[in-house]
């Protein structure tokens, strides 16, 4: 992938977090940054899925949203779905689950059983890292806790 193409989809994964921001009504405040795990997840989306598969890179791009969100709402004092909400958009399997209704409806079982596959993976990869990050954090708050009161 050229410079310019991999430049005009982390603008674009920037924009839609934004907008996805916008339309969940986020806090004026948080909607330039809110774009920014999107933008930053994305890019290692890109990175991952050159050498992996599409459940990895969900999953990686994934994590950075969960590591980004937690991190920022510590710093800007806020909830944690002010950035993960609209961030997610970008992976979430509206089009896979889109086509499984309409392979079921088209009574095409086999495409219908695919495309439920593939959203079921995705939305899997999705699960998997906003709990492997928020599980971690809340170990680390627990350790902190423990080692202040002894």
């Amino acid at each position: 992938m050229e410079l310019n193409q991999l430049l005009l989809k982390l603008f674009a994964a920037y924009c839609a977090t934004v907008a996805a921001a916008i339309n969940v009504k986020a806090p004026k405040r948080f909607i330039f940054w809110s774009g920014l795990p999107g933008m930053f997840s994305y890019g290692v989306y890109l990175w991952v899925k050159n050498f992996s598969n599409d459940f990895i890179a969900t999953f990686l791009g994934c994590l950075v949203i969960s590591i980004l969100g937690q991190y920022m709402a510590r710093k800007f004092k806020t909830v944690v779905n002010v950035f993960y909400i609209p961030a997610f958009f970008l992976y979430v399997p509206g089009v896979a689950m889109y086509e499984t209704a309409y392979n079921f409806m088209n009574n095409d079982l086999i495409a219908a059983g695919s495309s439920l596959y593939q959203a079921i993976v995705t939305a899997l990869a999705i699960a998997l890292a906003v709990f492997v990050v928020d599980s971690a954090m809340e170990t680390f708050k627990y350790h902190l806790e423990k080692q202040k009161n002894h």
